[in-house]
């Protein structure tokens, strides 16, 4: 796996008048887990926190680039985390135009209703996280804008930094298979009930099996013990579990180990943590549902999951 650790610079193109370039310098090392550019596309300037079943935002267009980073930040609050980035913007010509924490943000609904990557690229955990816009209006009229989240779990900082404008067009992105793929980070029993409902599926991530066999080992249990609290506590509600490998190897080998590792999970959730059997079912893709390059070893075992697919209708 190659590892690219990065402070990672973004630069902005020259205008008609002098403008300070937002070079986003992190506290520790940071790993950079997703990137995405476009050059004309929407952007939401969030200006307000989610009340009411809504929140207010200014909308622009232009170059736009998407990007995450996670960090080894166990000793770092989502704070201590922000503020440097907060400054840098401040120091480059930016003008706050809004900032929020967590439930002050409109929690949930807030995080789901952002731009912000799904999982693995970016982890938002939901009782610990910080969001930022800024917007910088040049002597010509353009507008320069970028959001900030920020969130971390124990031993993890994690970024996302959404940018509009000439900064947008001179991201330098990561080539194919040197980028870093994220450490899964199982997601507590109410996390992952808010991605069932918000995302309709969700990785069982830390789950471990026998190589080469479907046998689920201790590890990862916790993630098993998340999903059993939201289906005993949701009686009507209906999963699948779906199986996926690596593309080492054929389809068809690979499809039925991908389903007894399923159905594994499956019997491990009714024998260990007393679910009822008609909610769960299993089911297996293969290699047919990638999340990552096959052509890393980082992504071969992040291809190697189980995921659980929300399958009620109301």
């Amino acid at each position: 796996m190659t590892a690219k650790l990065a402070i990672f610079g973004i630069a902005l193109a020259a205008m008609s008048t002098a403008v300070s370039a937002f070079t986003p310098e992190f506290p520790l090392p940071a790993q950079i887990s997703a990137s995405e550019t476009s050059d004309h596309t929407s952007f939401a300037l969030i200006t307000t926190p989610w009340r009411d079943g809504e929140m207010s935002s200014i909308d622009l267009q232009g170059a736009v680039a998407k990007q995450a980073w996670r960090l080894p930040a166990s000793e770092l609050t989502s704070l201590q985390l922000l503020d440097p980035l907060r400054q840098q913007l401040m120091d480059a010509g930016f003008e706050i135009t809004f900032e929020c924490e967590t439930d002050g943000c409109g929690g949930f609904d807030f995080r789901f209703s952002a731009d912000v990557f799904s999982e693995p690229d970016m982890h938002v955990n939901l009782s610990d996280f910080r969001f930022l816009s800024a917007q910088q209006v040049t002597a010509t009229g353009a507008s320069n804008a970028v959001t900030i989240f920020v969130s971390r779990t124990d031993s993890t900082g994690f970024v996302q930094i959404n940018q509009l404008g000439d900064a947008a067009k001179t991201v330098t992105t990561t080539p194919a298979g040197s980028v870093t793929q994220p450490i899964p980070t199982p997601l507590a029993s109410s996390e992952l009930g808010q991605a069932l409902e918000g995302h309709g599926h969700a990785v069982l991530e830390g789950l471990t099996f026998q190589s080469g066999g479907a046998g689920l080992t201790e590890s990862g249990m916790s993630a098993l013990a998340a999903l059993a609290q939201y289906l005993n506590g949701n009686p009507d509600r209906q999963v699948t579990l779906v199986g996926h490998t690596d593309a080492v190897g054929g389809l068809p080998g690979n499809t039925s180990l991908s389903k007894r590792r399923a159905q594994s999970v499956r019997e491990h959730l009714i024998s260990k943590f007393n679910v009822s059997s008609s909610q769960v079912s299993a089911e297996g893709a293969g290699y047919l549902a990638p999340r990552a390059s096959n052509l890393t070893t980082a992504g071969r075992e992040a291809n190697r999951r189980v995921e659980v697919m929300l399958m009620s209708v109301e």
